[in-house]
């Protein structure tokens, strides 16, 4: 009976917690580690657990690790946390310096009025929300900048599918509770 509960704790534990990507992309210029880049592709990526959502006036907060992608230059991690933000206030959403609060971009859309950072969101465009011009954060590559992105953005979220490897260990755990039980059934029947 330990040995069950255990495993069914394990188990919860392993399924309640939901792994979500938040992505944006616009173009811009600026530069990463002292190289400069002009109308580039930008994608800003951080993939966390929803479980580590907060709140703060009125603003939904999402901590983590992040990464940039340039277009021709590569990708690049922040060694500063950032957060992914979901403004219902002003109707915008982005990422911003976890520390300084200062934004690398934000996407205006009215889905961020309502939208809560904890499920998935189909690609969201619309006009930008400019960061703060000359602003420079840390990365794996060194300095990362980015001149007053203008134009349209987009932010979405994304959901992790299940990898069938995992899915087929759920069954196995599941099956083996159940011939546990049925085993307990069958010889407690069977002594008496």
């Amino acid at each position: 009976m330990r040995k069950t509960l255990l495993l069914t704790i394990a188990l919860s534990g392993v399924l309640s917690a939901s792994s979500i990507t938040y992505t944006e992309t616009f173009t811009g210029s600026g530069s990463l580690g002292g190289t400069s880049f002009t109308g580039q592709l930008i994608s800003l990526t951080m993939t966390t657990d929803t479980s580590l959502i907060t709140t703060q006036n009125g603003d939904y907060l999402q901590q983590g690790s992040a990464s940039v992608n340039i277009s021709g230059l590569g990708t690049a991690t922040f060694t500063d946390h950032l957060t992914v933000v979901s403004n219902p206030n002003f109707g915008d959403g982005g990422f911003s310096d976890y520390v300084t609060s200062v934004p690398v971009a934000f996407v205006i859309n009215n889905i961020f009025g309502t939208y809560n950072l904890a499920s998935p969101l189909a690609p969201t465009s619309g006009p930008l929300n400019n960061s703060q011009e000359d602003e420079t954060f840390t990365t794996s590559k060194g300095a990362f900048t980015v001149d007053n992105p203008t134009g349209n953005g987009t932010f979405q979220a994304t959901t992790a599918v299940p990898e069938p490897g995992q899915m087929l260990a759920l069954g196995a755990s599941l099956s083996g509770l159940l011939a546990v039980r049925w085993k307990r059934r069958f010889l407690a029947q069977n002594r008496g």
